[in-house]
This record gives structure tokens, C-alpha cells and sequence, in this order.
């Protein structure tokens, strides 16, 4: 059904019921976390707080990691799933550097967004977008970083933010990540991690996982593998220069 609005303009009528729906299914979609973009929002709605002080304890500084392997030329970074900030916050003391960081959550982003400007960082900029689908043109970075977000994405949005990544690098550009892995020691404290607290994607990424997912996408591919009971994998892949 439409309404005529001043005379030409239609817009449709949403009757008692077809509102009662949506709500019904927004108010599922909330309760058991599908589509799991919805699960990933609340589940960072409710991280958000807390964050930024997990890797104040855990034995590892992903951030730090990726930005020590940056190729020296790099000027232009994207880092995706950004969350509040953590790469951006790094990368972004080094003057000759302009960081954008991307994440759906607007609760991480405005953590974020609070968290540079407080150490008055003006080369970083955060954006609220999906990873699978950049609003960036081609070749517009020199490198692309992301920590700890891969295993999050579902898997069709994994594999877009490959190809995605790939196509907003420019030729001979790098992307830098660092992502759970089983460590040689104490790796069954990140199978029970698997098992309580990520979904069952979240395993894909494991191994030789995404460095398969970056070889389809185009990429030339390093490996460093997880040491000691570090659970990080760090991988450098390069689009061929042409």
C-alpha cells in the first residue's frame, strides 16, 4: 500500500503488523546472535570497555609486531578491523605515516576516535565501514595491517576483505596481520578459547589457513608461525608489482 504525498510523491504504508514483524526478527536476530554480523556487534558492544587492557596482560603486542614489518617506502596504512584503535594508535606516532582505521563497531570507533585524540594524533583517521566492502579506490594504501580481526570475519567476508585488501594496495604494496594461532606450548588453552569463546569460523584462520585465503587473493605470501606459547601467527603478503 502507498500514500500519495502532495499530490505525486508514494511512500509505502507499513501496517501494525508488517512493524511487529521486523521487530520480532530484529529482536531474534539480537537474542541468538544471527546473522553473525549481529553476534560481532554485541560482542564487541560488550568488549569495548575492556579491550584495550586484554592485551595489557596477555604475552604479546601484535600491534608493535605488525608495525616493525612494515615495508620502509610505506607512507599510506588501512588497517581493518580496527577496533578502538590499537594499530592506528602505533602507527600513527610516526610522523611520515597516515593511518585510516576501519571497523563496524561505532562503540570500538568512538573508543578509538577518543584514544587519538587525546595524544592529538592528526595523521589517523577512523571510518565505520565493512571490511568486505571497502569505500576506498584502487591502489589508494601502501600497506594494509590488521591484528586480531580476521578470525572475527565470517567466512564470505573474510574472503572479500582479501580480495578487497588486494585491490586497494597499490602494485607492490603489503599486507601486514597478525592473527591467532596454536602455539607450540600451551596450545590447549586456544582450543578451549576456540571452543567458549569464538565461533566455529574463527578456526579457518588457523595453520596455513590464511595464507591459503591470501594466495587466492592474489598475494605473495611469508609465514612466520606462532613460538614458545605465543598463540600469533604474523604473516606478510605482497601484491606482484607491476
Amino acid at each position: 500500500m502507498t500514500r500519495s504525498v502532495d499530490g505525486d510523491a508514494q511512500r509505502p504504508v507499513v501496517t501494525m503488523a508488517e512493524w511487529f514483524g521486523r521487530l520480532a526478527r530484529d529482536a531474534i536476530a539480537l537474542l541468538t546472535g544471527r546473522p553473525p554480523e549481529i553476534r560481532n556487534r554485541i560482542k564487541f558492544f560488550l568488549l569495548s570497555p575492556i579491550y584495550d587492557g586484554f592485551y595489557r596482560v596477555v604475552p604479546m603486542d601484535p600491534h608493535h609486531e605488525i608495525e616493525r614489518r612494515l615495508p620502509p617506502a610505506t607512507r599510506r596504512v588501512l588497517d581493518l578491523c580496527t577496533g578502538t584503535a590499537l594499530v592506528p594508535a602505533v602507527l600513527s606516532a610516526r610522523s611520515e605515516l597516515f593511518v585510516v582505521g576501519l571497523d563496524l563497531s561505532p562503540e570500538m570507533l568512538a573508543m578509538g576516535r577518543a584514544k587519538l585524540s587525546r595524544a592529538d594524533r592528526r595523521n589517523a583517521a577512523l571510518v565505520r565501514a565493512d571490511a568486505g566492502r571497502l569505500p576506498f579506490g584502487d591502489g589508494s594504501f601502501d600497506a594494509v595491517t590488521v591484528s586480531f580481526g580476521l578470525h572475527e570475519l565470517p567466512t564470505a567476508v573474510r574472503e572479500r576483505a582479501a580480495s578487497e585488501a588486494a585491490r586497494v594496495l597499490r602494485p607492490g604494496g603489503a599486507l601486514v596481520a597478525a592473527d591467532l594461532d596454536r602455539a607450540p606450548r600451551l596450545g590447549w588453552l586456544v582450543d578451549v578459547y576456540l571452543r567458549l569463546g569464538e565461533p566455529t569460523h574463527a578456526r579457518e584462520v588457523m595453520g596455513d589457513g590464511l595464507a591459503r585465503l591470501f594466495s587466492a587473493a592474489g598475494f605473495v605470501v611469508e609465514r612466520e608461525e606462532p613460538r614458545g606459547a605465543v598463540p600469533m601467527q604474523i604473516l606478510i603478503a605482497r601484491t606482484p608489482a607491476r
